[in-house]
């Protein structure tokens, strides 16, 4: 009966949980967006969708937040990251107005961005929490001149 807690114990070790399950020992972000300005995509000139670097359709370097203020869909074929704040893991201080990423000192319960951001939570100037990315709105365009 023993041998059941200390086999949890370095599941979730080598998985990188914490024991508690409340801040885990590895980044819960790798392999995740959280920044689509800062992620690279390839589009081409008039297309619809954007591409990773490899695909037979990149041909024009650019950002996934770029992308995705044009409207640009991922291609089906080479699969390109998406952004996606429900994926986003962040956490939330104990009693603060704060969100965190996992290696600072003030993470305590795991939340997403999403839901973060939705309970009013702003991101943590210390360890640079990711902020919710928009897509941005459409500038208003000007009445035709007479």
């Amino acid at each position: 009966m023993r041998l059941l807690p200390t086999l949890l114990l370095l599941a979730s070790a080598t998985l990188g949980f914490a024991a508690d399950g409340a801040v885990p020992a590895k980044d819960p972000n790798a392999g995740v967006v959280t920044d689509p300005a800062a992620c690279e995509t390839w589009t081409t000139e008039n297309g619809t969708k954007y591409h990773t670097k490899d695909c037979a359709n990149a041909k024009i370097k650019t950002t996934l937040a770029q992308s995705l203020s044009e409207g640009d869909e991922p291609c089906k074929q080479c699969q390109p990251p998406v952004y996606d704040a429900a994926k986003v893991v962040v956490f939330a201080s104990e009693n603060g107005g704060k969100y965190h990423l996992f290696s600072c000192r003030f993470a305590k319960k795991q939340t997403t961005l999403a839901q973060a951001v939705k309970d009013g939570l702003a991101p943590c100037a210390v360890c640079k929490a990711p902020a919710l990315w928009t897509k941005p709105a459409a500038p208003a365009t000007a009445p035709a001149a007479k």
